[in-house]
C-alpha cells in the first residue's frame, strides 16, 4: 500500500536563514527599544544601536544595518555577540 503522505518540499536557503534569523531579530529589536546597550564590531568600527529601526531584516533572511549609503550584512559572530550583550 502506498503512502499518501508527501514529503515537503525542502526549504531553500534564504527561507531557512529567514526562519532562524526572525526570532533573533525580534529579539534584538525588542532589547534596542527597552534600552539594552547593544554595540556592533564593523570593519569601519563600533557602532551603537539605539533604534529599533537601524535592524532591517531582508526578504533573504539576512539582519543589516545601513552603512553610508547601502547596508552593512551581519555576521552570525556579530548576531551572537548582539545577542549575548542583550542577554539572550
Amino acid at each position: 500500500m502506498e503512502s499518501t503522505h508527501k514529503e515537503p518540499w525542502p526549504m531553500t536557503s534564504s527561507e531557512l536563514l529567514l526562519v532562524t534569523n526572525q526570532p533573533k531579530f525580534n529579539a534584538l529589536r525588542r532589547a534596542i527599544q527597552e534600552g539594552i546597550p547593544i554595540t556592533v564590531a564593523t570593519g569601519a568600527g563600533f557602532i551603537r544601536l539605539s533604534d529599533p529601526a537601524q535592524l532591517v531584516l531582508n526578504s533573504s533572511g539576512c539582519i543589516q544595518l545601513p552603512q553610508g549609503k547601502s547596508w552593512l550584512r551581519l555576521t552570525h559572530a556579530q548576531i551572537d555577540d548582539m545577542l549575548r550583550q542583550a542577554g539572550i
